[in-house]
């Protein structure tokens, strides 16, 4: 018995140490957008307005829910939307952009794993009443859809009873491990990014400029192209050029470097000392977890 006991113990203790090796992905909940456009949350250029949206009742009120739920029994980081709008009207890359890209960044530049993004409808057909939830995972670095599910509450206690349902339907549960799976994956395969190079107007060279390391001779485009292809998950990455532009778009960096999360930023900053031996130096503008702008300088 005393075996069997220890036997036990053992097994719960090994079960526990696994759940906390598990990486779990970093959350932000969203409004959908063209839930946001039916509802007219848009700016005067026509595009999603996400502070108009955020106050929302039904937003506000399943985002609360769910928000709490995924933290508390799925042991999921989750950054607030309303927060962060507030972070991205500092950053510095935003005068490089244009309206559409700023809309984009409202969600691609945050610290987040993944967004969820959500659409509640209230619906009525004679006495009855009912409320449906439609959400999606969305990969922060590319915004693609990754996952969606849909639940349909015939509560008339509007957001709670949604919450409710939600999680007795088991439907959050079943949403929740998808996600984990789709995490996995990214450890697994890397996480999807884009890097977009320009030269600053004082330099005298551009991306054909050719130098010569040991006798042999580089263009400045083949120099970061190498670079790229030796140190991202996977080659096959797609490139654009032209004199004054670079850009590596699909690349799979590594998702964790030294057993930390690492982001577009933080992963080509490893590749400033090797520009630096060619006299090159590099500013970086993070776009997002998954996106950022690198202009070349002289060192």
């Amino acid at each position: 018995m005393k075996l069997l006991y220890s036997y036990i113990i053992l097994s719960l203790l090994s079960i526990s140490a696994l759940a906390q090796d598990i990486i779990k992905p970093t959350i932000m909940i969203i409004p959908d957008a063209d839930w946001c456009i039916a509802k007219g949350d848009t700016t005067s250029d026509g595009l999603v307005d996400y502070e108009a949206a955020v106050i929302d009742d039904y937003f506000s009120s399943v985002n609360v829910g769910l928000e709490g739920l995924m933290v508390r029994d799925y042991g999921y980081e989750c950054e607030n939307l309303s927060a962060k709008l507030e972070d991205i009207k500092n950053t510095e890359a935003l005068s490089m952009l244009t309206s559409e890209q700023l809309e984009t960044l409202s969600l691609a530049a945050t610290d987040t794993d993944i967004c969820v993004s959500i659409a509640i409808f209230k619906k009525k057909h004679g006495p009855k009443v009912w409320f449906e939830l439609n959400f999606k995972a969305l990969d922060s670095s590319t915004l693609r859809v990754m996952h969606t599910e849909s639940v349909v509450s015939p509560s008339r206690t509007g957001a709670t009873g949604l919450i409710d349902y939600l999680v007795h339907s088991g439907v959050l549960e079943h949403f929740c491990n998808s996600l984990q799976r789709l995490f996995d994956d990214q450890i697994k395969n890397g996480r999807e990014c884009r890097f977009d190079f320009s030269i600053d107007n004082s330099c005298d060279f551009d991306f054909n400029t050719t130098i010569t390391d040991n006798g042999d001779s580089y263009t400045i485009e083949e120099i970061i192209g190498l670079w790229f292809s030796e140190n991202t998950v996977s080659t096959g990455f797609v490139k654009g050029i032209s004199n004054s532009t670079l850009s590596f778009k699909r690349t799979r960096i590594p998702l964790l470097q030294n057993g930390k999360k690492i982001d577009a930023q933080r992963f080509v900053r490893g590749m400033r000392s090797t520009l630096n031996k060619y006299g090159i130096n590099m500013n970086i503008y993070p776009l997002g977890i998954g996106k950022a702008h690198i202009v070349l300088t002289k060192l």
